[in-house]
């Protein structure tokens, strides 16, 4: 599967928006099948920007997952990415 920044974006800016103090359950992303969001959830927090990312699974499926609060590398990076035109010219190189 290919890595696609802009779910990033998403998935980081709900997070940052939803999380309180417990884990954020099977995130919903519109345009974006349940795996897609999930896998970029690991990969997100492989890339140290969420604290934690645990899969469920049943009969070898994905059944659900739960993602952690942002890091503090998490809440940079999304920091510079809400500025559109810093994030254009990121995603451009």
């Amino acid at each position: 599967m290919k890595r696609d920044m802009e779910l990033v974006r998403k998935i980081l800016l709900i997070i940052e928006d939803k999380y309180e103090d417990t884990a954020l359950y099977n995130i919903e992303v519109e345009g974006y099948d349940f795996k897609k969001v999930a896998y970029h959830c690991k990969i997100i927090h492989e890339a140290g920007l969420i604290s934690d990312y645990d899969g469920d699974y049943a009969e070898d499926e994905l059944s659900d997952f739960a993602v952690g609060s942002l890091t503090w590398q998490g809440h940079e990076f999304i920091d510079a990415a809400k500025n559109d035109k810093l994030w254009k010219k990121a995603i451009s190189l």
